[in-house]
């Protein structure tokens, strides 16, 4: 009878758990079902909001430039691809802050459409490797478009219409002046106070392999009033016109085979202090350079220039003089009686450096030596640029000169000249 009840006892426990094992194996399988019908439901929701459209390679180049461009327009660095909760990467290296967080919440929570892709539409891994990236132009283009054209994985490069072998730039300064002129200083003038006007324009072609073709013109005019001056109240006491081409042709690294020209005028009349006498008169003197040489060049900061055969000339239109005068403008260029026009030959030498000590300091010299091998004549500009602000600046210049290659028909020896002009004012750069 005792082991009819042991026999009962096993049997019973063994229907139990078959029974209990039934009952959790239901209810696991209803809630598997539930569960894979409740994701079946938002995967479809979410397919509803991103189709499910797989990108492709071509596609994911644009989209990662895409991003780039509108990087800017995104603060809060929202991410480009929804990705829900369970596929979500913290980035726990970068730290998020709290508002980057709450922001992303509530933009996933009250605006998904901002998302413009869907994590399953990304490629794989394997995809992304395969991809060949493409070559980098040589000048990035400037578009309006905020992606590029793709065909056949490579780009379509599009020309910059505004890129060019020509530069060009434009200086206007009008400014109020003190200046200190040596008595005998060639073009005249006397130490004043003044107005100045300044205009300094400049073309460059450069096609960045042999050929350099560098323009320039310069004007400086300014008037004056000085008390001790009892004949002329208001006078001019700066007057230049001055235009220079040079042509450069490249013969060997910073090396250029080079011809330029530089000719020189007055515009108005200058006089001498309390006198009808004439330092310059309009296109009166005119002085002309040509020049054939070597050109030495380091970037944009030195040039020098050394030319064998230098040409000279010296025109002056009008040779009259007033009644208490003697001198004429011809007699003071050492042009001779009777003649209007004087030409030597011999050799030069121009330097010249320009340089940015600061964004508002820039310092710019020139010099040129010529002889004619009976004399030299030298002469050395050095000016100084202080930038105050975008129409604001000071402008101070130095200028030492000498000149015995013409006969001046004076029984004094000639001396170095020297003028000094300190000047701020209103100044724009185009």
């Amino acid at each position: 009878m005792s082991k009819i009840c042991k026999h009962a006892i096993i049997y019973i426990t063994l229907l139990i758990t078959i029974t209990a094992s039934a009952q959790r194996s239901s209810q696991v399988n209803a809630t598997t079902a539930a569960t894979a019908k409740h994701a079946t439901i938002n995967k479809k929701k979410q397919t509803q909001q991103f189709p499910n459209v797989v990108i492709s390679q071509q596609d994911s180049i644009r989209i990662r430039q895409e991003a780039q461009n509108e990087a800017q327009y995104n603060p809060l660095f929202v991410d480009l691809v929804y990705f829900t909760p369970k596929q979500r990467v913290i980035d726990t290296l970068n730290k998020q802050t709290v508002i980057r967080q709450k922001a992303k919440q509530y933009i996933e929570t009250k605006h998904t459409g901002l998302f413009k892709y869907h994590f399953e539409q990304l490629p794989t891994f394997e995809d992304l490797m395969q991809i060949t990236p493409p070559k980098q132009p040589k000048h990035i283009p400037t578009t309006t478009n905020t992606t590029t054209p793709i065909t056949n994985n490579k780009l379509n490069i599009i020309k910059d219409p505004t890129l060019t072998n020509w530069n060009k730039s434009l200086l206007i300064q009008i400014q109020g002046t003190q200046n200190y002129i040596s008595q005998n200083w060639y073009n005249g003038g006397e130490s004043a106070l003044s107005l100045l006007g300044y205009i300094n324009a400049k073309l460059k072609f450069d096609n960045k392999k042999i050929l350099q073709w560098e323009n320039q013109l310069e004007w400086k005019a300014g008037i004056n009033g000085i008390k001790s001056d009892t004949i002329h109240p208001l006078r001019v006491g700066e007057d230049l016109l001055k235009v220079t081409s040079k042509l450069g042709i490249k013969a060997i690294k910073n090396w250029y085979y080079t011809t330029s020209v530089e000719a020189s005028a007055t515009l108005f009349n200058t006089y001498l202090s309390n006198s009808h006498e004439r330092a310059t008169a309009p296109i009166s003197p005119i002085r002309f350079y040509a020049n054939m040489g070597m050109d030495y060049k380091y970037k944009t900061i030195f040039s020098a220039m050394i030319s064998p055969l230098t040409y000279k000339m010296v025109y002056v239109n009008d040779t009259t003089t007033h009644n208490s005068v003697n001198t004429s403008v011809a007699d003071k260029v050492g042009l001779q009686a009777g003649t209007k026009i004087l030409h030597q030959f011999g050799s030069s030498i121009q330097l010249q450096f320009n340089y940015s000590i600061s964004r508002e300091v820039v310092l710019s010299s020139k010099m040129k030596l010529y002889t004619n091998y009976k004399g030299v004549e030298w002469d050395l500009e050095v000016v100084g640029n202080f930038i105050i602000n975008r129409f604001l600046s000071a402008r101070i210049s130095l200028n030492p000169r000498f000149d015995n290659t013409v006969n001046t028909n004076q029984d004094t020896k000639q001396k170095v000249q020297f003028k000094e002009l300190t000047s701020i004012g209103f100044s724009y750069k185009f």
